[in-house]
């Protein structure tokens, strides 16, 4: 369901994927990051790979060539405003601090 609300399930497994594709841990996913973690699947089409810019360039919303976490969910939740963006994000992870290893699909 992709309107005005993230649950928290989502929330989570769109944080999890992020923060795979944060591998400096800086809070933003470069392009080179981005282009890494798909290069580095085995299972990848070779076909895919040109049109990674494409995507990447929807997903950083304000084009300066990173992609933070409030951009993932704009681009997964058009429906939602900044405001309501921010709003989840203070709601379901008030530190920003969330790594891998404390994302658990599922957790209340």
């Amino acid at each position: 369901n992709k309107g005005r609300w993230i649950s928290k399930k989502d929330f989570k497994l769109l944080k999890m994927i992020f923060v795979a594709y944060d591998t400096d841990d800086s809070g933003s996913v470069t392009y080179q990051e981005f282009q890494k973690r798909f290069s580095d699947n085995p299972e990848l089409n070779v076909t895919m790979l040109p049109s990674m810019a494409n995507i990447f360039e929807q997903l950083d919303g304000d084009h300066n060539g990173e992609m933070t976490f409030r951009e993932l969910l704009a681009a997964y939740y058009p429906a939602c405003s900044l405001e309501e963006l921010d709003d989840f994000i203070n709601k379901y992870d008030p530190r920003g601090r969330w790594s891998e290893q404390q994302v658990e699909i599922g957790a209340g």
